[in-house]
């Protein structure tokens, strides 16, 4: 049965993609989630001490305006994906973690802060941490998110 999820948003910015999806394909209810990551700053190819690391860092960013939150469902989905980039990655070289950026107005010139992981940051500050310069504890998931019922 095709999604009976409802569009919240101006008609002139839904996206034609995840609305075909949401007519061809089965609910959340039936088992099938569908989101997007609004953002992935990756730092590559830069010189640490005299080295060239052509792999670099990397991190994701949930953009939301105002102060809205990730819902269940991206909670759920991006909460295991950083569960599954930690263990990939347990010294955090390469996975810089999830940010949750808020926002005041749809139009980034109109802005002079923004928020990120609940930390009010400039738009200078925003920038440095953008270039990975300014260091943010990523966001926190829930343990839910990866902790199957049955592995208690």
């Amino acid at each position: 049965m095709p999604s009976d999820h409802t569009w919240r948003g101006k008609p002139e910015d839904r996206d034609p993609w995840r609305e075909w999806i949401r007519r061809n394909v089965e609910s959340g209810r039936d088992g099938y989630v569908f989101e997007d990551i609004d953002l992935v700053p990756w730092l590559v190819a830069r010189r640490y001490f005299g080295i060239l690391d052509p792999v670099g860092r990397f991190m994701f960013i949930e953009r939301k305006l105002g102060n809205a939150s990730m819902g269940n469902a991206q909670i759920r989905t991006f909460g295991l994906i950083d569960r599954i980039l930690r263990k990939g990655d347990p010294l955090g070289q390469r996975w810089s973690g999830w940010y949750l950026l808020n926002h005041p107005h749809e139009n980034p010139w109109k802005c002079t802060y923004v928020i990120i992981n609940g930390e009010k940051l400039t738009m200078d500050q925003f920038k440095l941490f953008l270039k990975f310069e300014l260091d943010i504890p990523p966001y926190e998931f829930p343990d839910y998110v990866w902790k199957s019922k049955e592995a208690g």
